[in-house]
């Protein structure tokens, strides 16, 4: 028995289930907004990236073991020059290990609205200057 957070897309319609303890690893926060908690997050099946508010992400029981799913953790450039920050954004990875790539590659990512600590835009065209898989 388990508990899943529930990430929609509201370009494609589909959801992206992932356990809710890992949810809680992945939120971040802007410096100006410390108490305002979301999740950049890359829909795994259009790419599409929008800012989820913690709160308007929905969970449910499962009555299945919840399966662990690697994440991708891209670091983006911030579009200010000299910005000490990075944008931080999530998607599923193909596999655990360190060197995996994302479900859909960077050069499909749509990102709307995601934003670095500082509260700047991410650069286009997106550059990744780093990534984990967690």
């Amino acid at each position: 028995m388990g508990r899943l957070a529930i990430l929609d897309c509201s370009d494609c319609q589909r959801a992206t289930f992932i356990p809710s303890q890992k949810l809680d690893e992945l939120v971040d926060h802007e410096r100006a907004a410390p108490n305002s908690k979301f999740v950049d997050f890359v829909c795994p099946h259009c790419g599409s990236g929008r800012r989820q508010p913690i709160e308007s992400i929905s969970t449910r029981e499962t009555a299945n073991e919840v399966q662990q799913v690697p994440i991708f953790n891209a670091f983006l450039k911030c579009s200010v020059k000299n910005c000490p920050a990075h944008v931080t954004v999530r998607t599923i990875a193909i596999s655990r290990d360190q060197n995996a790539k994302p479900q859909k590659p960077l050069a499909q990512w749509k990102l709307d609205g995601i934003k670095c600590y500082e509260g700047h835009a991410v650069k286009t065209p997106l550059e990744m200057t780093d990534h984990t898989v967690t």
